[in-house]
């Protein structure tokens, strides 16, 4: 038959538990207390500095790091985002040229039909037109090919994002552009032929195209650069984060090591070493019941250690002092009272002969006047 446990056994095994955890506790704690003074004065003052330094180092280590990524963020800027924006904007500007010259050879091909002088500027136009369309396109693959490259180098997913988009609305601008300049050019040869009326009712087409790709120009360049204001602003944000977290950390590391600093100093050195010079300043004094503290079993404490020998000698030399004094006193006493004894002798012994004397002057005295009556 098992036996039951009782209630009261599983509570009393509980507290037991738990004064075994708190004994286990407080003596983990008074094993480190034991070790830290243990520890000499330089392990503990090197210790501090230690500790000042690596908070030195942790404050350092945040600012390099918050920097860091603020210079990855301008530098982001400032290789990535602006000349993209300043591509879009020459190829935007061209554009518009190119649409400019475009309507101007269009209207200079109207007039040759009643003025074949100004043939000549019509060339010139068409030749201006063709020049730029050669140079939208090239610059169309430079704009790509940065944001291809800044897609590849992004150091963000939504910044990936936002070029793998650019990427693609270049792309479609650029067939688009293609699109526009073979119908224009198509429009301008019917000119040069005498085909006016041909080239006009494609006139409506070319503007509508030319419309699509400056909206989609526009539109494009609008959104990179509000992109780029974005990460302007962010990286400024980062900034005036970096100076609070930086700010916020060194007042807590000043205030950590100044805390530690002073703990250390006051009860490592400046007490033990406060009462080890009172200790000794009583002792000089001659009070040899002031009690020698010691605090550790560093090198203050091994002083003190030695203070406390140092004062037992001192009480044994001056217990042996007390007993030498007491001895020759009560030999000095003694000394004394053989003296008396030896006095009171010799006084006794000289009335006792005194008084013999006496008797015998007293016999004689008495003898006398018989011997001078019997002489008669």
């Amino acid at each position: 038959m098992n036996a039951e446990t009782s209630p009261s056994d599983t509570i009393i095994d509980g507290d037991t538990h738990d004064g075994d955890t708190a004994q286990v506790s407080q003596g983990a704690e008074n094993s480190t207390a034991k070790r830290f003074s243990s520890m000499s004065v330089g392990i503990k003052v090197y210790g501090i500095v230690a500790l000042c330094l690596t908070l030195l180092a942790a404050v350092g280590g945040a600012g390099i790091w918050q920097m860091g990524k603020i210079g990855t963020e301008l530098e982001s800027i400032a290789e990535q985002d602006i000349p993209l924006t300043s591509g879009l904007t020459k190829v935007t500007i061209h554009q518009l040229e190119q649409a400019v010259n475009f309507e101007r050879a269009f209207r200079f091909g109207e007039e040759m039909v009643k003025h074949p002088e100004i043939r000549k500027k019509f060339e010139k136009t068409v030749h201006h037109f063709e020049k730029l369309s050669h140079k939208v396109e090239k610059e169309l693959k430079e704009v790509e090919a940065q944001a291809e490259t800044a897609a590849h180098n992004a150091h963000s997913a939504a910044d990936k994002k936002e070029f793998v988009h650019v990427v693609a609305a270049l792309k479609k601008i650029e067939g688009e552009h293609k699109g526009y300049e073979t119908i224009a050019v198509k429009a301008l040869k019917l000119i040069d032929g005498g085909q006016v009326e041909e080239a006009i009712r494609l006139e409506d087409q070319i503007v509508a195209l030319e419309d699509k790709l400056d909206h989609e120009l526009e539109a494009l360049l609008t959104e990179v650069g509000k992109f780029t204001e974005k990460a302007a602003k962010t990286a400024e944000a980062h900034e005036q984060f970096a100076i609070k977290l930086l700010i916020g950390l060194a007042l807590a590391a000043f205030a950590l090591g100044a805390f530690a600093s002073f703990l250390l100093v006051r009860s490592a050195i400046i007490r033990p070493l406060t009462d080890v010079v009172g200790a000794v300043d009583s002792m000089t004094k001659g009070d040899l019941e002031v009690e020698v503290k010691i605090h550790s079993d560093d090198e203050i404490g091994a002083v003190a250690k030695a203070l406390g020998v140092f004062k037992e000698s001192m009480i044994e030399a001056k217990r042996l002092e007390a007993q030498q004094r007491e001895a020759e006193k009560k030999a000095l006493e003694e000394e004394r009272q053989r003296e008396a004894e030896k006095m009171e002798a010799e006084r006794k012994e000289a009335e006792q002969k005194a008084a013999e004397k006496g008797a015998v002057t007293a016999v004689s005295s008495a003898l006398s006047p018989q011997a001078s009556t019997s002489h008669d």
